[in-house]
């Protein structure tokens, strides 16, 4: 309100000094008392008139500096006597929120940077006890509501920020085992909803990430899922085919892609454990087949190192993989590769290097 009656006074001065100036100008009298009257008047009544005019645009200026000054002022004194409401009955947040907004206005006011600074201490030590009671009682997302409000206003607040990572480590742990009881039960609408608070904060936890990507291609229907069953070697250098494995499915894991997902490699390394007997003795088709129906893959990546060509100064890794379709049993893709490392690296020392190749490879072919 003050703010208009501001700028009503200022246009009413404006007006009664400009108004005059003006109606003088084009007054048709004055027109013929400057014809018949002497041609050196004209310059200096021309003058006048723009004396006047800039001493009105001086005044209008300065009025409204000082008008504009006045009501930053006024507005954060109004947040500041707010601000010592809301301290004085321990309403910190509210302290805090208008302490920052009296700064707004004044950068200076008063000792409110001061005050400010006192709110949000305060306001961290009383949202971190409220937390810290709500997580004794297992209350864990009101606990996570308390913790990050007194980040909001004390954000540097190391205690809270420690408070909060905990109790959302806790939280991963809650979701989880809500998530996997709902998808027990079948329903995987809920499954994925728990399993997606936990994987937004801890997409590492367990196997987590198979649980959740396996739940979210339930739900949408259209994301595949993949599993990495083996690879077979044939180059003669012995557990050359284990850190292919881990290097191919590591970072299958990490392509971001609306079309397929990678079951976590521990799950089909502990089906392959449990349920070895009972599975083929031979690592053909059919044993990855039955794989992927106990790990509930659609689609199976197998595969064989073929040759390691280590006679010249550039090592060279020939293999082939295969993308088989589950449920008809058809190769969907054959890929045939054959990577150069670089010069100088020896055939012993190309399993520090694999995490390239597969990083080439699946920029290539995935």
């Amino acid at each position: 309100m003050k703010k208009q009656i501001i700028f009503c006074l200022v246009f009413l001065l404006v007006f009664n000094i400009t108004a005059p100036v003006l109606a003088s100008n084009f007054n048709p009298s004055a027109e013929s008392n400057f014809q018949v009257g002497a041609d050196d008047d004209n310059g200096s009544s021309d003058s006048d008139t723009a004396i006047k005019v800039g001493g009105a645009l001086l005044v209008v200026g300065g009025l409204f500096y000082f008008g504009r000054r006045y009501y930053r002022r006024s507005k954060a004194g109004d947040l500041y006597d707010e601000a010592q409401a809301y301290a004085s009955r321990g309403e910190w947040g509210q302290a805090v929120e208008a302490y920052e907004g009296a700064l707004e206005y004044v950068d200076d006011y008063e000792d409110a940077k001061a005050r400010l600074e006192e709110a949000r201490a305060k306001a961290e030590i009383m949202y971190v006890e409220l937390g810290d009671e709500a997580k004794e009682a297992e209350r864990f997302e009101e606990a996570r509501r308390y913790y990050q409000l007194a980040l909001r206003y004390h954000p540097t607040a190391f205690r809270a920020q420690n408070r909060l990572d905990e109790i959302e480590q806790n939280l991963v742990a809650v979701h989880y085992r809500r998530g996997h009881s709902f998808e027990v039960q079948g329903d995987w609408e809920e499954a994925y909803l728990e399993y997606q608070q936990a994987y937004n904060v801890n997409p590492n936890y367990q196997d987590l990430a198979d649980r959740y990507h396996r739940a979210q291609s339930q739900v949408e229907g259209d994301i595949t899922s993949r599993a990495l069953i083996f690879v077979l070697n044939r180059t003669g250098q012995s557990g050359l085919e284990r850190t292919f494995i881990n290097a191919l499915q590591s970072r299958l894991e990490a392509k971001i892609t609306d079309e397929f997902y990678m079951i976590d490699r521990k799950t089909i390394q502990q089906i392959m454990d449990e349920q070895g007997q009972a599975l083929s003795d031979n690592r053909d088709r059919n044993l990855g087949l039955d794989i992927a129906n106990l790990v509930g893959a659609q689609e199976i990546i197998m595969g064989q190192l073929i040759n390691l060509d280590a006679d010249s100064n550039q090592v060279t890794l020939e293999f082939e993989l295969e993308i088989i379709d589950v449920e008809d049993n058809s190769v969907l893709e054959k890929i045939e590769y054959e990577y150069e490392f670089a010069e100088g690296i020896g055939a012993n020392e190309i399993t520090r290097y694999m995490d390239r190749l597969a990083e080439e490879l699946v920029e290539e072919e995935f």
